[in-house]
């Protein structure tokens, strides 16, 4: 991860490679928006056979755990078909309880209550207000 970017955009990104962008995060104070996505596009194939959505929990808590310590990051998309409710908890829990910088989160996936993305519509509402 480039350390002195702003903007970073990172696709075809794995559990284990979002964990090591977590850890990145965590030190870094100069990106503003951080969009990952598990979407991996390779030509001709259809999206089960690409094994198109890496990216799952796993790499989702890892990215709430860099959150609860980084007060940089103003903008996140973290859009994946396999994070779920509980990856999407942990970014959630991370913004109520830790971060009051992020200003704009999109957090996709299967079947994430919509509980859970009201919750994180709240959060960014009130650190936009801060």
């Amino acid at each position: 991860m480039d350390t002195s970017a702003t903007t970073i955009e990172l696709s075809g990104v794995s559990d284990d490679e979002a964990v090591e962008i977590a850890s990145q995060l965590k030190i870094n104070r100069t990106c503003l928006t951080l969009t990952i996505s598990g979407e991996i596009e390779i030509p001709d194939f259809e999206e089960e056979e690409a094994g198109a959505s890496q990216l799952g929990d796993p790499g989702a808590q890892a990215i709430a755990n860099a959150l609860a310590e980084n007060s940089t990051l103003t903008h996140l998309t973290f859009d994946s078909q396999r994070t779920t409710n509980l990856g999407a908890s942990a970014i959630r829990d991370a913004i109520v309880e830790h971060n009051f910088t992020v200003l704009e989160v999109s957090v996709c996936g299967d079947d994430i209550d919509e509980e859970i993305e009201q919750s994180i519509e709240v959060a960014v509402k009130r650190n936009a207000k801060a």
